[in-house]
Order: C-alpha cells, then sequence, then structure tokens
C-alpha cells in the first residue's frame, strides 16, 4: 500500500469516528471506550488529536510511550470534546 493509499484509510478512518462521536447530540465524553478501558471517549479523541499535532510540531521524542500520550490527553483535558474534535479535522 503506497503512502497515498494509507492517507487515504487514515482519513476515512478519521471521518468515521468524527461521525459516530460528533453525530450524536450532547455525547458524554466521558463515556468509556470499550476498547481502551482506561481512556474515555475524550481522551481518545485528545490523544489522536494530540498524536497529529506532535507529528505535525515535530514533537517525536519519546512517542507511543506513556508519557507522550498522557500528555497529549493532559494538555486538552480541560478543552471541549468539540473543540479537540475541531483541532484533529
Amino acid at each position: 500500500m503506497s503512502l497515498g493509499e494509507l492517507g487515504g484509510v487514515y482519513e476515512r478512518t478519521r471521518e468515521r469516528i468524527v461521525d459516530l462521536v460528533a453525530g450524536r447530540d450532547g455525547i458524554d465524553g466521558s463515556i468509556v471506550v470499550p476498547a481502551c478501558p482506561q481512556w474515555s471517549v475524550h481522551d481518545l479523541i485528545a490523544h489522536l488529536a494530540g498524536t497529529c499535532a506532535d507529528i505535525l510540531g515535530g514533537n517525536i521524542a519519546g512517542a507511543t510511550t506513556l508519557p507522550w500520550t498522557t500528555a497529549q490527553v493532559e494538555k486538552r483535558r480541560d478543552r471541549r470534546l468539540r473543540d479537540v474534535i475541531a483541532e484533529w479535522s
């Protein structure tokens, strides 16, 4: 699979997640994600947005480690879910 194809797969996946989360009126961001039981919906979206922001910003030291992902979630902890989705978009 080429990088362009991978980019398309990523974009379609992102769109599906956003549609699932943002498409629900008043979704409770504190709902636990079954596949990631330590994280809420808000935490997961914060991580996904944070990963993109970190890569684009060149912050890849410690990538994929618990401190790296924790920092992504904590940086967005007090932001509204829709604002984190907008950042990721």
